[in-house]
């Protein structure tokens, strides 16, 4: 089965109601759109992961149904999860995935040194308000001398903020929101990188840049599962289709990285 296929069949588990259980945003109908408006990132993710039979350690830092999904294809994983608060730690533990918590702006993993072989480490840089090397060096310290670690970050050059700076608008949201406090998730976005400024972070913390490319949501993607009205997911498709023209325009940048 592909990655597409695997990730709506997950989706459509996830529509099923659930009792007293904790959501993303705490609100379900929120989270399965995460899910759907995501599913380029997460497709690319399981296709990076590697299939083995031994006994194999894997870390999710800012965790989401995703991590579920993980423990599902790879139920002999040893799969654990890092969030800021305890939100979902009832729901993963059901699944067999211990969650813990951390502070990412202040704290170091609660983890031993080389404790994982991979580390998934994807949309959550640019919420952190710490230095990202300090970050990325946290990281590296618990994982395995040849682990691997999965990276992305949404792309400052994306085509769309390119247009917003031109029009003389910022490229991000309204700060307010951005830096709010109190919300369950952290900050908004603090950072965001481009690929050449990303790379040299990770590479200047020690990691080797196996790869690296830009990803964008698909256009048939777009227009078949978004739940818009039909003339917004035509305006959207149109408008991935465009950043395929133009890699480097694409809406994020995920790097896979050997420690």
């Amino acid at each position: 089965m592909s990655s597409c296929a695997r990730l709506d069949s997950f989706v459509a588990i996830l529509q099923d109601p659930i009792a007293e259980s904790a959501f993303l945003e705490n609100d379900q109908a929120k989270e399965i759109a995460y899910m759907v408006d995501n599913a380029y990132r997460f497709e690319r993710v399981l296709d990076l992961i590697p299939r083995v039979e031994r006994p194999f350690q894997l870390l999710d830092i800012g965790p989401t149904p995703f991590t579920l999904l993980l423990k599902r294809l790879f139920p002999h994983y040893d799969i654990g999860a890092l969030d800021r608060t305890p939100h979902l730690a009832a729901r993963f533990r059901a699944a067999g995935i211990e969650l813990r918590t951390w502070d990412l702006d202040n704290e170091r993993p609660p983890y031993d040194e080389a404790s994982f072989d991979l580390v998934l480490f994807t949309e959550v840089l640019e919420h952190v308000f710490a230095p990202p090397s300090e970050v990325l060096n946290g990281i590296r310290r618990i994982m395995r001398p040849g682990g691997r670690l999965i990276l992305s970050v949404p792309n400052f050059a994306a085509l769309h903020k390119r247009i917003r700076l031109l029009l003389g608008q910022s490229p991000l949201p309204h700060p307010d929101e951005q830096m709010k406090k109190g919300w369950i998730h952290g900050h908004g976005h603090l950072h965001e990188y481009t690929m050449a400024e990303i790379v040299s972070i990770v590479e200047r913390v020690g990691f080797r840049v196996a790869s690296r490319r830009h990803l964008r949501p698909r256009a048939l993607h777009t227009l078949r599962r978004d739940s818009r009205p039909l003339p917004s997911r035509l305006v959207r498709a149109t408008y991935h289709a465009a950043q395929g023209l133009w890699p480097s325009f694409g809406t994020e940048m995920m790097l896979e990285c050997v420690n």
